[in-house]
């Protein structure tokens, strides 16, 4: 797959020539102007967004910008603008209008080396520079300004002012146009002359502000959300990685976390909620919220399943691929970083939406059963509880032979669709205080048909893979999905910032699986039906605060600048699946029966997490740049109870029962008669209780060794604690208990405003989830297989080597060239082995440390415009990335372990790992943010899927290939104006999941088509 790196390279290089950018902001009476038009150089005419800005690519040299500002269909302001662009660099025009309309001002940030729009001359770039040495005072008593932020026009450099009020700017020799901004003073647009190899000295004044939006209009260049915010925000992060914003939810259509993080260059998401970072499994990445963990669901993992999170309750997602110290050690891949939405400072808001979904078989016949969603009573709950047994109870036998329907019918495949809805308002109180709230509801359902075809394949020497069995089977699934997130922040002046957040989440699946199961030779064939109902909860409540020392009043020196930031954390995560029941039907004799067994499965988990946080920032300047000295105490608490039972309901009439009369056959009469039998089937070690206590102390240090030159440096101390409870005696076993120090280096090296080179290095751990260290034997309620913990297992050392070159094109546009590598010290593996004793499908899995593992790979991304063709491409744009893995694990070769001996291979990459990812996007996505067009394509290399035990070949999922095509836009409805209409369809290719195992098909399943129509709109 190396072509489409060498592609995208090749077509990355076509597209630098003589390109710089516009971004032109157009403010009436403060408040942002949209549906402004802007006629550039009288042949290429755009409007303004909701933020009365426009984004522009365009060649170097001379241009004229025309503005029309309406209202409603009258025009109020009319105004001429020369301005120059320079080769990729950033021009940007502010244009502030009266209440009235009449032009107040425009200004013109132009960078340095361009044509000078007026005179049309080059300004040399290649300069000596010299020192600008500022001070800001207030024009009414002259006192300093503190914490003013400087803007360099055309440039990425910025300055804060001190207690005295003084800054300092290192600048090329020339005239240079600063913005001055301070949310209590009016903004300040000047000129200064630099002379190189001199200091100059400047002293300005900065009125009392009468209006507080003037800081909008430089402090936010980019809206948050926006791809333009995105990527200003990793190429200023202190770590390396991607950023994913609301602005690529809506173009990609994605509606969950899982489906966006899937265009991440080097993320795989395997069954369609675990992510994998650069090929690494889900023991190895890290999800928090807000920066604080969130419960899991899962029975039997620690991980947070991604498609439970809908990106409407989403502001954006950060992947953090190097380590910092103030994240937590856990730390393999990578980390997923979600931040919620956040509050509205633009006063009230309201939003909602509808959207409607189908797959291409809408309307198709489906089977079902209506009483999926009915439990298992809960007499028999409790007459089960603490491990009791049932053996044979004739009342308990008529209670689960009436309380449901078993058989299943026939029904139709229907759409799914979704509602959802959103309010915000921010108020400023009479003593200044503001007070803000947001509330984000969404309930939807999906309904979705599927078909899975297996082979099962048994090694005989001499002749290899042999033909066991075949079965297929049809799953229908209803998810019903909703909740929301409500937010409710405080700010006491500008000296303490309180938030607090609440996040539900529900999420229902009812599912009914059907099929058939062929044997070789004797062995009896057979019907299957799987009936099924889970639902799974997350729940959330955090509390932030943000204190600025420095705002206090009587402070002074050097805590001056102190910023305290604490949060804490209760949530809790919920599993139940009430009453999961699995029977059979044989085929004998041409006919069919019910097998004398038909099982029943109830589980319920309780995760329950406290984390609570106290980072401790102190910024100063040196070498004229801010640096900062970080440290902070991480507290996580985490308990959990997990309760799987199952239970079994026999028949004793032999081979006579036709299997079309399940539900006459398990009546009130057969139990009197004990021709049924309902029993317990269930071990305590099914059962589990466990905690685990972290504790963690970081220091972090950003050092500017020189303006161009960043080192951030850091060290965490984590000790951690994972007790396991034995249910029967409620004695804990012997604890995993670790306590490491992992060391962070981060280095950052730009090369002018637009090239940074980074590098990075530092040692992180993974550790056993509670089930793999348990020294017991269990069955987990998921999957079947019986599980054997390992107590003797290790946590993993990780040590990583990160490098990175980035190119910012313009605010939009990048590339980007990543490289890593990683050593394994005590890896986790996964192994399962067939349960030959037992003679069935059953596989026995455990835990094994390997020998080591290393991992190297590379990671390029591309983004641009095509405005270097001509004007009339500026609204085509292409995307790429690429990833390219290699990994190795090494297990040893143990005669005596009956998991270590049985593997056919014990060096191979490692379980889950993808050679490749490709990721492309291309069509027309309008630089106003008015409509969009795109194709977006993945593409996934070959992964193990399971081990290869007794002679049999690895499993492994076969490159799978998906083409979407998503499109927005804007329209009018019954009067309302400012409608957004997407539509998406996805898996155009028709695609297939296939798993072979060697040169056979193990597994196919094919997705289908689906596609979905949505309306929203803000008021």
């Amino acid at each position: 797959m190396m072509r489409y790196l060498f592609a995208a390279i090749l077509f990355g290089q076509m597209l630098l020539a003589g390109m710089g950018e516009l971004t032109l902001f157009i403010f009436r009476d403060g408040m942002p102007q949209s549906g402004a038009t802007v006629l550039i150089d009288d042949n290429l005419t755009h409007t303004t967004d909701a933020d009365g800005a426009i984004y522009v690519r365009l060649e170097e040299g001379a241009h004229r910008a025309v503005i029309n500002a309406y209202e409603g269909e009258r025009l109020i302001a009319h105004a001429k603008q020369p301005f120059a662009i320079a080769a990729g660099q950033n021009t940007e025009l502010i244009v502030a209008l009266t209440a009235t309309g009449e032009v107040a001002r425009i200004e013109a940030e132009t960078p340095a080396g361009a044509v000078d729009a007026n005179v049309s001359q080059v300004v040399e770039a290649n300069l000596t520079s010299g020192i600008l040495a500022g001070v800001l005072v207030n024009m009414e008593d002259q006192k300093p300004i503190e914490k003013a932020k400087v803007f360099v026009k055309g440039s990425s450099m910025t300055a804060i002012s001190d207690a005295n009020g003084s800054f300092t700017l290192e600048l090329t020799e020339g005239n240079h146009t600063l913005s001055i901004i301070h949310d209590k003073f009016s903004a300040q647009t000047l000129t200064v002359t630099i002379v190189g190899d001199t200091r100059t000295e400047k002293s300005i004044e900065l009125s009392p502000a009468g209006l507080e939006m003037e800081e909008f209009v430089v402090l936010v260049p980019h809206v948050e959300g926006t791809i333009a915010a995105d990527l200003s925000e990793q190429k200023n992060s202190d770590s390396m990685g991607n950023v994913l914003g609301s602005a690529q939810f809506s173009k990609t259509g994605d509606s969950s976390a899982a489906a966006a993080l899937k265009r991440v260059s080097g993320i795989t998401i395997v069954g369609g909620k675990y992510v994998f970072i650069r090929g690494l499994g889900d023991r190895y990445s890290t999800i928090l919220l807000n920066d604080m963990y969130i419960p899991s669901p899962e029975p039997t993992k620690r991980v947070v399943p991604l498609d439970i999170f809908p990106t409407s309750v989403i502001s954006s997602i950060k992947i953090q691929k190097s380590y910092a110290s103030d994240i937590p050690g856990s730390f393999g891949g990578g980390a997923v970083l979600i931040r919620s939405k956040n509050l509205s400072d633009e006063g009230f808001k309201l939003n909602a939406g509808v959207s409607l979904s189908f797959e291409s078989d809408i309307g198709s016949t489906i089977i079902t059963n209506p009483d999926n969603k009915i439990g298992i009573p809960q007499s028999v709950i409790d007459a089960s509880a603490n491990f009791k047994e049932i053996a044979f109870n004739t009342a308990m036998t008529k209670t689960m032979a009436d309380y449901r329907q078993y058989n299943t019918q026939n029904a139709m495949l229907l759409p799914g669709y979704k509602f959802s809805a959103g309010v915000g308002d921010s108020y400023t109180l009479a003593n200044g205080w503001k007070l803000g709230y947001l509330g984000s509801f969404f309930y939807g359902t999906t309904p979705s048909s599927d078909t899975v075809a297996f082979n099962k394949y048994v090694y005989s020497d001499g002749v290899g893979e042999l033909l066991e069995a075949t079965s297929t089977r049809e799953v229908y699934e209803v998810a019903q999905k909703y909740g929301g997130l409500v937010s409710i922040g405080l700010d006491v002046g500008d000296m303490l910032k309180l938030k607090y957040s609440m996040l539900w989440i529900e999420e229902e699946k009812e599912s009914t699986t059907t099929g058939k199961t062929d044997n070789s030779g004797t062995t009896v064939d057979y019907d299957y039906t799987y009936l099924e109902y889970i639902r799974q909860t997350i729940f959330m409540n955090q509390l932030n605060m943000e204190y600025e020392l420095g705002t206090a009043q009587n402070v002074d020196g050097v805590w001056d600048n102190l910023i305290i930031e604490a949060a804490a954390e209760y949530g809790m995560a919920l599993r139940k699946e009430p009453g999961t029941i699995e029977y059979a039907r044989n085929y004998l004799s041409g006919q069919t029966y019910l097998d004398q067994k038909t099982w029943y499965l109830y589980s319920d988990l309780i995760d329950n997490v406290f984390n609570y946080r106290a980072d401790f920032k102190l910024p100063y300047l040196f070498n004229d740049v801010e640096n900062y000295t970080q440290a902070g105490l991480f507290i996580y608490n985490k308990s959990r109870t997990a309760d799987n039972r199952r239970f079994k309901m026999e028949h004793f009439l032999g081979d006579q029962t036709d299997s079309s009369a399940i539900d006459t056959l398990f009546s009130s009469a057969n139990a009197s008669s004990s021709d049924i039998a309902f029993s317990t089937n269930f071990r305590e070690d099914d059962a589990y209780s466990a905690t685990e206590n972290q504790l963690a102390f970081y220091l972090k240090q950003f050092l500017s060794v020189t303006p161009a030159f960043d080192v951030i440096a850091g060290v965490r101390q984590e000790s951690s604690t994972q007790q396991l409870i034995d249910t029967a005696t409620k004695k804990p076993y012997t604890p995993l208990e670790s306590s490491n120090l992992l060391p962070a280096v981060a280095l950052t090296y730009r090369l002018g405003d637009a090239v940074q080179l980074r590098g990075g290095y530092s040692v992180t751990l993974s550790r056993p989830d509670f089930r793999e260290f348990s020294p017991n034997r269990f069955k987990d309620p998921i999957t079947g297989n019986i599980i054997f913990g390992n107590p003797d297992l290790k946590s993993t050392a990780i040590t990583n080597y990160d490098a990175k070159v980035e190119w910012f094109l313009s605010a939009e546009e990048s590339i980007a060239l990543s490289l890593f590598a990683k050593e394994f010290e005590n890896p986790i593996e996964t192994i399962n082995v067939l349960d030959i004793q037992s003679g069935s499908s059953t596989q026995l899995v455990s835990f094994r440390n390997a020998i080591s593992a290393s991992s190297y790979g590379l990671e390029f991304d591309l983004r641009k415009r095509f405005g270097f063709l001509g004007d009339w491409m500026e609204n085509m744009v292409f995307g790429t990335n690429y990833s390219y893995i290699y990994s190795q694990v090494k297990l040893n070769y143990v005669a005596n372990d009956e998991f270590l001996s049985n593997l056919t291979s014990t060096e191979r990459p490692m379980q889950g790992q993808s050679p490749y990812v490709v990721n492309m996007q291309f069509g027309y996505d309008a630089v106003d943010g008015g409509s969009s067009l795109l194709l977006l394509y993945n593409e996934i290399g070959k992964r193990i899927y399971a081990l290869g035990t007794y002679g049999n070949a690895d499993e492994y999922e076969q490159p799978f290939r998906k083409l979407d095509i998503a499109g927005s836009t804007k329209v009018s409805l019954l009067g309302l104006e400012d409608l957004t209409l997407k539509a998406k369809a996805s898996n155009l290719l028709d695609s297939e999941v296939v798993i072979t195992k060697g040169e056979n098909i193990a597994r196919t399943y094919k997705p289908g088509q689906s596609y979905s129509l949505s309306l929203s709109g803000s008021f």
